[in-house]
């Protein structure tokens, strides 16, 4: 019988260890998590600024790039009305010149020197003609 109760006892006893044991686990588990926790809150409050800061340059992303496709468009309305006005030129030194309208070809890069003093040419010759004139 003595020995029933030593070992009724042992058991008891390891059933408490292995309670306490496990009560610590639990316990250690729950401080991890909590720092857990406060390490992933303190690093939200620290992103948060930067987040900020990357929604605001996302939103100067687009402004820029609308303003980029607002110049090339402007650009390239340039480009058309600047042509649109050395073939204009062209055809009006044509006339002037007395020749049969013909379309005119394009002017090179090495002509365009030539064809800016052309134009000049003219423009003093008609002012000088009314300066004359009057």
């Amino acid at each position: 019988l003595h020995a029933a109760v030593m070992e009724l006892a042992r058991q008891r006893e390891a059933a408490r260890s292995e309670a306490a044991a496990a009560l610590h686990r639990q316990s250690v588990a729950e401080r991890v998590l909590s720092h857990q926790r406060d390490a992933t809150e303190l690093l939200t409050r620290a992103l948060m600024p930067l987040h900020t800061r990357c929604v605001e340059l996302r939103a100067q992303k687009r402004l820029t790039q609308a303003e980029l496709h607002r110049a090339a468009t402007s650009c390239n309305e340039i480009r058309v009305t600047e042509e649109r006005t050395r073939l204009e030129i062209q055809r009006l030194l044509h006339a002037l010149s007395g020749k049969e309208e013909t379309t005119p070809p394009a002017a090179s890069r090495r002509s365009r020197p030539r064809l800016v003093s052309a134009v000049l040419a003219v423009f003093a010759a008609n002012r000088l003609l009314r300066w004359h004139a009057s």
